[in-house]
């Protein structure tokens, strides 16, 4: 069973996509008139020092792409980047692309008779910091046809000032272009002329896809009134077929502003069409109260959503309660029950004004998803009787639903917006995405409004007693219905642990499945005190176990103060995998020589024969984990004895290659390699002191048999290197 659940929520990690470069795909116009253009932009959103591609990625990478899927009556052009930023890195190699956030743009037309239409994609990208990661997720966009509307004007705008436009003759400068073909380098100059004024004295240059030479370095020259760029390129071939065209995107700089311009360098220049400008004449955005009405309809929706279902557990239970209750009472929990709701709306609008963090972003804080799975399963384990709020009575619900009254009405309304925001409801795409270039005044009114759609059925059946009459009368049958009911909670908390999945890994996401273990048992000994007559005994051990589960889960397990450490690893471990098993290039032996451990973290390589080969060949000291998944043993041993402070320093201090054999899947080669060690199976941890012979470790291992092992494995290396120096 612990295989299994290993296996499938290690496959969640990558099931959710890459957690360096948020995708979200928007567009300038909402609604969108039938037969008018109109643009879609895929924005992408890269984590600190995180990078992806330009269309022409440089000396490595790979251009980000957009495959749609396809819809009857609507065409999208071709993918369209702004121009890009130069990374040099530290061998000399030029890469071009984005990092911190970039709008890629598609222009866009749709000519159908549908009201209303989903743009669906898949985007693929190549994210890069010291290592590159492939990365995909879906897009998805609902737009409905109508009378255009504007809308991400701003952001739309200044990105199509960044996307070059094709040079006519009719652009404020003039140039041409000559090359020179050899062998190694090919040297090109590209002349510039100014119609009116000065030409910067150093514009930007950013060549286009070439797969036959990079180019390497520009110098621009003074040449009369105008520049000359004298261009070298690194070639890979002699001289490219005679119909090949050279392009290139020239950053144009004068008093009017900056464009690009997309140049085709040729000897014989080709005109290039006219460029495509954008769309104007659309009329502007939306009236402020007809985005009131559309969010108060999404918000009315979205009671129907399933990301609320475990709260509306909650109040179908208030329903029946409060059937033969006085009418003021409803309607004074009707109103706690509202302003929860508002208070928490109000809240959200203002965090996403402060943080620009977008709706449904605390979902992307793995503390608040911890939280927020914590909350729900102790509110499950009461639904099932584990434990109880108050004095248990007939009724058997919780405080939430009896004496608490005003607070546990509040607290519902709190939890149901909470809930719904990862969720979208028909109509409010167009109010959040209004909201993108709103008024702070606009926003908070549009999120009141949403706030008063999602209390208005439960505010409309407390406010009509006609109405409370068909609802079913109190009786023992609330007590199983309440029992059922816990299971969308514990629904939610899987779906909570999903996304904890794709934020923390497999270490962060068994460390949060552990601390949830915790505190189910602490909450059943509490119910259990709850039912004893000494109960003070009872409930400090659930305190204790409580406190030692949290230091155990959230700190031994997995630490939650740097909670995507273990994700980051895990991907890093999987990139290393996947070249060491494509051989033992210069290049990937570079790369794996370059990890280092450290007093903080073990620098893990994963094995392979090449590798193994090449650190003994060097006279370094390898340290061989065999390992497995489903090894219970293992994973204590590296978890208590091998990644901790004593022998980290003790590795670091050595200059130690930490190797990792993973036999999960039991492979021959692996099963081979054990057999010739006189085992079986893992554990086997042994050092090898270059070329000499291996110390073979116990499985079961202590700090001490590790750091004995390794002084004799370094006294034997200090001794075969004196033994092989010349005389």
């Amino acid at each position: 069973m612990q295989r299994f659940l290993w296996l499938f929520f290690s496959l969640s990690v990558w099931a959710m996509g890459p957690s360096h470069v948020d995708v979200q795909l928007l567009s300038n116009a909402s609604p969108i008139a039938k037969g008018q253009p109109f643009w879609l932009g895929i924005q992408l959103t890269m984590r600190e020092h995180w990078h992806t591609y330009w269309e022409n990625p440089g000396s490595s990478g790979l251009p980000t792409t957009v495959e749609w899927q396809p819809v009857e009556g609507l065409q999208i052009g071709a993918l369209q980047f702004p121009i890009p930023q130069k990374f040099v890195d530290d061998a000399g190699f030029i890469t071009y692309g984005y990092d911190n956030q970039v709008l890629l743009l598609a222009k866009a037309v749709y000519s159908g008779d549908a009201n209303s239409l989903s743009i669906q994609g898949k985007v693929d990208w190549l994210e890069c910091k010291e290592l590159c990661i492939p990365g995909s997720a879906p897009v998805q966009l609902n737009l409905t046809i109508g009378e255009a509307s504007l809308q991400n004007e701003k952001l739309f705008s200044e990105t199509l000032q960044k996307v070059p436009v094709d040079w006519s003759p009719d652009a404020p400068f003039a140039y041409d272009f000559a090359i020179q073909y050899g062998a190694d380098q090919w040297k090109a100059q590209l002349p510039l002329q100014a119609k009116q004024g000065d030409i910067s004295a150093n514009p930007q240059l950013f060549p286009g896809l070439n797969p036959h030479a990079e180019l390497t370095s520009i110098q621009w020259n003074p040449a009369g009134k105008g520049l000359t760029g004298n261009l070298t390129f690194n070639a890979w071939d002699e001289k490219p077929a005679d119909d090949f065209v050279h392009t290139a995107v020239l950053v144009w700089e004068s008093a009017d502003g900056t464009q690009p311009y997309r140049l085709v360098l040729a000897p014989t220049k080709k005109q290039a069409a006219a460029p495509i400008a954008p769309d104007s004449g659309t009329p502007a955005k939306s009236g402020l109260l007809f985005i009131l009405l559309i969010a108060f309809i999404g918000g009315l929706i979205l009671n129907l959503m399933p990301c609320v279902l475990p709260v509306l557990s909650l109040k179908i239970l208030s329903f029946i309660k409060e059937a033969g209750s006085h009418q003021g009472r409803r309607m004074v929990l009707s109103l706690a029950y509202t302003v929860g709701i508002l208070v928490c709306m109000e809240v959200l609008a203002v965090t996403i004004m402060i943080t620009k963090m977008g709706v449904g972003g605390q979902f992307s804080l793995p503390g608040f998803n911890l939280g927020m799975a914590v909350l729900l399963l102790v509110m499950s384990l009461s639904f099932f009787n584990v434990f109880e709020f108050g004095t248990p009575n007939v009724g058997g619900l919780s405080q939430l639903n009896r004496k608490s009254g005003l607070q546990g009405a509040f607290f519902q309304g709190v939890l149901m917006t909470i809930l719904s925001t990862p969720c979208s409801a028909p109509f409010l795409g167009t109010a959040y995405a209004w909201t993108l270039t709103a008024t702070n005044f606009e926003v908070i009114l549009v999120f009141f409004m949403i706030g008063l759609g999602l209390a208005a059925p439960y505010v409309v059946l407390t406010s009509l007693p006609s109405l409370m009459k068909f609802m079913p009368k109190p009786g023992p049958w609330m007590e199983t219905f309440k029992t059922f009911m816990g299971f969308p909670l514990l629904a939610t908390v899987v779906w909570l642990l999903s996304i904890l999945a794709a934020q923390t890994g497999r270490s962060g996401l068994i460390g949060v499945m552990t601390f949830l273990l915790f505190v189910a048992l602490a909450v059943w000994l509490f119910g259990q005190g709850q039912k004893a007559e000494r109960k003070m005994g009872t409930w400090l051990a659930a305190a204790l176990i409580l406190g030692f589960g949290t230091w155990f889960s959230l700190f031994k397990l997995w630490d939650i103060r740097n909670p995507m450490a273990d994700l980051n690893r895990e991907k890093e471990e999987i990139y290393l995998s996947f070249l060491a098993e494509r051989g033992g290039s210069e290049d990937v032996m570079a790369l794996l020589e370059s990890k280092k451990t450290t007093n903080e973290e073990l620098a893990w390589i994963p094995y392979s024969a090449d590798a193994l080969k090449h650190f003994r060949a060097k006279g370094r000291l390898v340290f061989m984990d065999f390992t497995a998944e489903w090894c219970a043993t293992c994973k204590a041993n590296e978890k208590f004895v091998v990644d901790t402070e004593t022998i980290r320093a003790a590795f670091t201090k050595y200059d130690v290659v930490t190797m990792k054999v993973d036999y999960t899947n039991q492979p021959a080669e692996i099963t081979e390699l054990l057999k010739s060690f006189n085992r079986a199976g893992v554990p086997l941890y042994l050092f090898y002191p270059g070329e000499g012979q291996a110390l073979v470790l116990p499985e079961t291992i202590t700090q001490r048999m590790v750091l004995d092992a390794l002084e004799n494995a370094q006294a034997a290396l200090t001794q075969r290197t004196r033994l092989n120096q010349p005389e």
